[in-house]
């Protein structure tokens, strides 16, 4: 029997007995019933399911892949940012609003010249070679930022069904100041909804943790 891999473009978790598939290059979610399957090649062992993934490009024989990528593992959140209820009125000095504006700018070319293929790649290559481990995380530091970055949204966007372009404006707002913390997209397969959001380690910078632990993580940038 062949065995199978994930495209290197395509990210795969388990939930509620279903298989769901992001593939970057579509910007697109596929779910596929597998009750009892705990991997990829499980499910692909249907060899309809398998052909079905061939052809859409979500699946490669094993022997093309340069490597099996397990489904992502995401530290669970068990702090949230509240930064609405940040003690003083966050600072709004011309740097941090230039700062802001330019993060703005940037995603809305990465998603709208670009792709979130090209996104995603891009946040993954700057949090490769970032300089700044969890132990120098400093909480209260970047509370300051996510209270800046929420005083400021406002007056360019609104949070309402933008949360992959909320994310991905704070994580260039972030970045700014030498704070590169991970992308995280998850899924809920039963009513389908998926939704992503910005960490550092166990800390949710953009969300509350009671929201977030309703997905399944399928992948982090």
């Amino acid at each position: 029997m062949p065995r199978y891999a994930l495209a290197s473009h395509v990210f795969a978790c388990l939930d509620q007995d279903c298989i769901v598939l992001l593939d970057l290059k579509q910007d697109r979610y596929f779910s596929f019933e597998a009750p009892g399957a705990p991997d990829i090649e499980n499910l692909a062992e249907n060899d309809q399911v398998a052909e079905r993934l061939l052809e859409r490009g979500l699946l490669i024989h094993s022997g093309d892949a340069t490597n099996d990528r397990p489904f992502v593992a995401v530290p669970a959140p068990t702090v949230g940012l509240v930064s609405d209820r940040y003690e003083e009125n966050p600072p709004r000095s011309m740097g941090y609003v230039s700062s802001f504006v330019r993060a703005t700018a940037m995603a809305a070319a990465l998603l709208r010249i670009g792709s979130l293929e090209r996104a995603v790649r891009r946040v993954r290559t700057r949090n490769a070679r970032r300089n700044n481990p969890s132990s120098l995380f400093d909480p209260q530091r970047a509370r300051e930022l996510v209270a800046v970055f929420t005083d400021l949204r406002p007056f360019l966007f609104t949070s309402r069904e933008a949360c992959l372009f909320e994310s991905l404006v704070l994580i260039e707002f972030m970045a700014r100041y030498s704070f590169f913390p991970a992308w995280v997209f998850g899924v809920r397969a039963r009513p389908f909804a998926a939704h992503c959001w910005v960490q550092q380690g166990d800390t949710v910078l953009n969300d509350t943790v009671e929201h977030v632990t309703r997905y399944t993580p399928i992948m982090t940038a």
